[in-house]
C-alpha cells in the first residue's frame, strides 16, 4: 500500500524526501521510483501518536478497499472453503465482526522479540512500541475463540493452525447441517 504513487506522494508531502529509500540524496525525479523507508516511517509515527493516527487515516481507507475486493473475489470461488485474515489490530479495526472465529497466535515475549529481530530487524524497543500502539495481549487473548501458543518452529505452527481449521470448518458444516435440518422439520 505504501507503493502506490498517491500515498508515497502523500508521506513524501507530510514528512519530505527522508522518508523514501533515497532518503533525501536523490535527485527530486527520482523521488517518484524510490521506495518508501518503511523504517522512516515507523519512526516518525510511533515517537507521535497524532502522525500515527494521520498515517491510519490515510491507509485504512484504502486497505478497506482491497480487502474487501479480493473477499469478494474468494467468495465468488465455490472452491474457497475459508478466508483468513492476517491482522495485529483485528480487533481494533472492528474486523472480528466479519470472522466467523478469531484464531490468535501468541508467543512467549523474548520468543517474538527474537522472531521480530531476525525477520524485519526490530529491537526489543521498536517490538514494543509497536506493541503499545495496540490493544493487550490479555485483552486479545480473551476477545480470541481459539488461542494457539507458537513455542516451536514455523512448520509445527502451520500443523497446529492447519488442524485447528480442519476443526472450525467441520464444526461449522455440522452447524450446518443442523440448521437445514431443523429448518426441514415441521
Amino acid at each position: 500500500m505504501l507503493a502506490t504513487p498517491e500515498v508515497r506522494a502523500t508521506l513524501v508531502q507530510w514528512w519530505g524526501e527522508g522518508v523514501t529509500s533515497g532518503g533525501g540524496e536523490v535527485d527530486r525525479s527520482a523521488i517518484d521510483r524510490s521506495a518508501i523507508d518503511r523504517s522512516a516511517i515507523a519512526r516518525i509515527v510511533f515517537a507521535d501518536p497524532i502522525e500515527l493516527k494521520r498515517l491510519e487515516e490515510l491507509l485504512y481507507p484504502r486497505i478497506a478497499q482491497q480487502r474487501d475486493l479480493e473477499i469478494a473475489g474468494y467468495e465468488a470461488d465455490p472452491g474457497i472453503r475459508a478466508i483468513i485474515l492476517d491482522s495485529p489490530k483485528l480487533f481494533e479495526a472492528g474486523l472480528e465482526a466479519m470472522c466467523d472465529a478469531v484464531i490468535m497466535v501468541d508467543a512467549d515475549p523474548r520468543a517474538r522479540q527474537d522472531r521480530l529481530a531476525r525477520s524485519r530487524g526490530w529491537t526489543p524497543q521498536e517490538v514494543e512500541q509497536r506493541e503499545r500502539q495496540q490493544i493487550s495481549l490479555d485483552e486479545k487473548r480473551a476477545k480470541a475463540d481459539h488461542v494457539v501458543i507458537n513455542d516451536s518452529d514455523i512448520g509445527s505452527l502451520r500443523r497446529t493452525l492447519e488442524r485447528l481449521l480442519i476443526t472450525i470448518l467441520d464444526d461449522f458444516k455440522q452447524r450446518s447441517v443442523q440448521r437445514h435440518s431443523s429448518q426441514e422439520t415441521p
